[in-house]
């Protein structure tokens, strides 16, 4: 099933897709082609942190696949 994406919205800069366990935080809109730059991926489970950039460098946001995983993995608590 091809993913769906959400354009950029001011209003609620923050995504969560309970489906896919996945984050995903809105910074900026997309000016030109969409990249992105990966900071940390574990093929055993899945997880992946990355940054999406557009063609002129403005970070646009930040996807974090399989949050639930992360978050056991790191011991990551809510203080």
């Amino acid at each position: 099933m091809p993913k769906k994406y959400t354009k950029y919205d001011d209003e609620n800069r923050i995504s969560y897709s309970e489906e896919d366990d996945t984050l995903y935080i809105w910074k900026a809109p997309c000016q030109g082609q969409l990249g992105a730059v990966m900071l940390y991926h574990d093929a055993k489970d899945k997880t992946m942190v990355s940054l999406d950039t557009d063609e002129v460098g403005t970070i646009v946001g930040i996807e974090i696949n399989k949050v639930s995983k992360i978050i056991d993995k790191f011991n990551i608590k809510n203080n």
